[in-house]
């Protein structure tokens, strides 16, 4: 009993900062970027981490974002996106 108790704790506390992380990219979308959600599955190079997909999370191809700053989250948060910074393509 133990052992099912502490594989339910484990597994709990494991979904749980999975469903953070989906609430976390629909608030940064929200306040930070723009994004390109590619629904074709031939063009799209990679897709969501599954557990995100299982929590209804769907994969995002594109984030333009305003700054650094964004872009480093937006990686962290996106890892299947590709990430373009405005301020940086101004640069160049």
């Amino acid at each position: 009993m133990i052992v099912v108790t502490l594989f339910c704790v484990v597994g709990g506390g494991y979904v749980a900062h999975e469903a953070k992380i989906v609430r976390d990219r629909r608030a940064f979308l929200m306040d930070h970027a723009y994004i390109l959600k590619d629904t074709w599955q031939v063009t799209q190079p990679t897709r969501a981490p599954l557990m995100l997909r299982l929590l209804g999370e769907e994969s995002v191809f594109l984030v333009t974002v305003n700054g650094p700053a964004d872009a480093h989250r937006a990686t962290d948060l996106f890892p299947e996106a590709i990430v373009q910074d405005i301020e940086a393509l101004r640069r160049y």
